[in-house]
């Protein structure tokens, strides 16, 4: 009997012994996949307009690694997506076209513009986590940066009337007509296209908590902000944003204005400052914490 005894404590010992090892190890490691929700716009200041940001949000997946009990440093990859609108007062301006020597002027009204980017990330974050109500339960903050990657970024606009006029520098006469070639009033009925891009950099901060739902799942609920760094914008703004092309359909062919200017050639001004990414809201992680082996 008291071999058994002993062999039974062993044996629990051994189990102990086994399940210390195991909790040291599940500290080190996680693997989380977390999806976001908020304010996700674009930042920039805009001129003879307002500028009215948009919900978005994202997803990702990341793995970390912890130090200790307080300090780990996580890394991932992430989709996110950001949404603005801006609004127009009227406005106007002229591009010269050389070939035929003749200035190409426009009057805009009601016009809105939309804009919807994407793009991947990595995010790096060092992250400190501390008890808080119950040993098991964790309150946290992280902050670090993220490098974004835009795989789409796009403007739609639709319903502006453009009035558009030329005067032939020849003999300074005004052309009014024919809408074939480009002259007279248009709506517009929809149009989409892109806006050439740059790598994003931004600082990223979360906050909240962190739940354990067993030994090996915990739940993280909180708040988190990006914040953009640099323009994102790639190329001159100084162009004419509406510019002739007598061969489009719709008779008016114009750039976003977040990569143009309006006004004559020399006075023209930028619709827009720099662009940059912004967010805040709500961040849920679900983590799994993958159980060590056991010697």
């Amino acid at each position: 009997m008291k071999q058994l005894l002993i062999r039974i404590a062993y044996i629990v010992a051994g189990v102990c012994l086994c399940i210390t090892i195991h909790a040291q190890e599940q500290e080190k490691h996680e693997i989380s996949v977390y999806t976001a929700y908020g304010l996700s716009a674009l930042r920039y200041d805009l001129n003879n307009g307002v500028r009215d940001h948009r919900m978005g949000g994202g997803l990702g997946l990341s793995y970390g690694f912890f130090f200790n009990d307080n300090w780990g440093v996580t890394a991932g990859g992430e989709l996110s997506f950001y949404y603005a609108k801006a609004r127009m007062q009227p406005f106007s301006g002229g591009d010269y076209v050389q070939s035929a020597n003749f200035t190409y002027n426009y009057d805009v009204i009601n016009y809105h513009e939309n804009h919807e980017l994407i793009v991947i990330s990595i995010p790096v974050m060092l992250q400190y986590q501390a008890p808080l109500l119950l040993k098991e339960h964790d309150c946290y903050a992280a902050i670090g940066a993220k490098i974004g990657f835009p795989q789409r970024f796009r403007y739609e606009t639709s319903g502006a009337t453009y009035t558009t006029t030329g005067i032939n520098h020849n003999d300074n006469s005004i052309i009014d007509s024919p809408e074939s070639d480009g002259f007279g009033t248009f709506s517009e009925k929809r149009n989409e296209s892109g806006i050439d891009y740059k790598t994003s950099y931004m600082l990223s901060a979360e906050l909240g908590m962190k739940w354990a739902l067993s030994r090996f799942f915990f739940l993280y609920t909180g708040v988190y902000c990006d914040y953009g760094l640099n323009d994102i914008v790639k190329g001159d703004t100084g162009k004419s944003f509406v510019f002739y092309n007598q061969r489009t359909s719709s008779g008016i062919s114009h750039h976003s204005i977040l990569e143009s200017s309006y006004g004559q050639l020399g006075e023209r001004v930028s619709f827009t400052d720099k662009v940059t990414p912004i967010a805040l809201g709500l961040k849920i992680r679900f983590t799994f914490m993958p159980p060590g082996k056991c010697y």
